[in-house]
């Protein structure tokens, strides 16, 4: 394991935003005051209309580890995707613009996957509802940190109990050679998370509860009409045609 005063290898975080004014400083000064300082903070404005974009500016300003880059609007994976493209980091990770993170989770995180030999590894969540209270766990943490191999990992996603989310976790920027996440789908994280665990790799999963996913109806991340319930299911349905196809 790597000292904690050596921190040489840089990582890169994306951070997707589009009208969420009230949360991104929340955010953003959470990745800032992590004990992992060697990082850059890809701020992915997605074509914003609400100020958001002047904000993004206004906090690259405040710490010089912070880009900011504006496109039209496209969605979440084609701004993630654009992050990915423009990531100077050996390691990414990715935090949604309405959350926040605990102050060591890179660095946890990073002495993790490194002191077992892996390219993908994940925190535990919570999800935290408008009045700060916790939320019942989506995910059960484990007792202790444990390394879980690619085929029972997939096994947990498809059991549903596992976390396909790409926000818990810190990935090898290697990985994304060759992979994106898919645009204009509804779980895209499922999806690309599949594609890394199908090349073999391992994950090493920490108990520790450091995402905390902030849950408002409403939210960015949450927002649904009655379009977005039909898309769902047949994202769904496409998913397991695809997990049919890797399991002939």
């Amino acid at each position: 394991m790597e000292n904690r005063t050596e921190q040489n290898c840089l990582i890169s975080v994306i951070v997707p935003v589009y009208n969420i004014l009230d949360c991104l400083e929340r955010c953003v000064n959470s990745i800032c005051g992590q004990t992992w300082k060697n990082l850059e903070i890809l701020l992915v404005d997605d074509g914003s209309t609400d100020g958001t974009g002047k904000l993004c500016d206004l906090l690259a300003e405040k710490d010089d580890r912070i880009r900011v880059f504006h496109k039209p609007n496209g969605g979440s994976s084609s701004a993630r995707n654009l992050g990915i493209s423009m990531a100077k980091g050996k390691w990414i990770g990715f935090v949604d613009s309405d959350d926040w993170i605990e102050p060591q989770m890179y660095e946890r995180l990073y002495e993790a996957a490194t002191a077992a030999g892996t390219s993908i590894a994940q925190a535990s969540r919570d999800e935290i509802d408008e009045d700060y209270h916790k939320r019942p766990d989506v995910c059960t943490p484990p007792e202790q940190e444990v390394t879980c191999t690619a085929e029972d990992f997939l096994k947990t996603l498809l059991l549903h109990q596992g976390d396909c989310s790409f926000c818990t976790k810190l990935i090898k920027k290697s990985l994304f050679e060759g992979h994106r996440f898919p645009e204009g789908k509804l779980n895209e994280d499922f999806r690309l998370l599949v594609e890394l665990l199908c090349e073999g790799e391992r994950v090493r999963i920490l108990p520790e509860q450091l995402y905390h996913v902030f849950y408002r109806i409403g939210s960015n991340t949450r927002r649904k009409d009655k379009n977005d319930f039909s898309r769902v299911f047949e994202d769904i349905v496409e998913n397991a045609d695809y997990m049919e196809q890797l399991t002939r």
